[in-house]
């Protein structure tokens, strides 16, 4: 916590945590940051106290090892030792890598959606998804499940909604 703590503060704010986030790899993007601050952020004091950022911390472990998992340089990848493997990753996902990871996680999605997201999160001009990004669309996309869910009370994949009541939903997943 010492070294993430840079004012000494006993607590982290959201810079010091992009900061201890990115070590040394590129910029978390301060969305994802700010997310995983509310998140994490128990007392609402836009800091996160040490027990906290352990969790957190332990979070976006759990995160970095599924991301992993997807994270291929085409199918050759597999025949490769394990170490040579790890120095081949690319460090963000594609359009099919995505579709596969969620479609395991048990999403059945269009490609019309998998567009959206590619245009929404991804990096040009490579056209795909970092890791701190990768953690906001698992994380927005679980919100929004769990939201659509307190709705779907027969579990039709279908709910009937007021405009009021979408506002709420969306407003509390942004």
């Amino acid at each position: 916590m010492a070294n993430v703590d840079s004012d000494r503060s006993g607590k982290i704010k959201p810079k010091e945590l992009q900061k201890a986030l990115s070590n040394g790899m590129s910029d978390f993007n301060i969305e994802t940051v700010q997310m995983l601050m509310n998140l994490f952020d128990t007392d609402h004091s836009g800091q996160i106290t040490y027990e906290e950022f352990v969790r957190l911390f332990d979070f976006v472990n759990q995160w970095r090892n599924t991301f992993m998992q997807y994270d291929r340089i085409g199918d050759y990848v597999n025949v490769w030792p394990l170490l040579l493997q790890n120095s081949l990753r690319s460090g963000s996902i594609d359009f099919h890598e995505l579709k596969t990871a969620l479609s395991n996680f048990g999403y059945r999605l269009s490609d019309r959606f998998y567009n959206l997201i590619m245009v929404r999160f991804t990096t040009k001009p490579k056209n795909e998804i970092t890791f701190d990004n990768f953690i906001r669309v698992c994380v927005l996309l679980d919100n929004i499940t769990k939201n659509f869910q307190m709705f779907d009370t027969n579990r039709s994949g279908v709910i009937n909604i007021s405009f009021e009541q979408f506002t709420e939903v969306f407003f509390s997943i942004v």
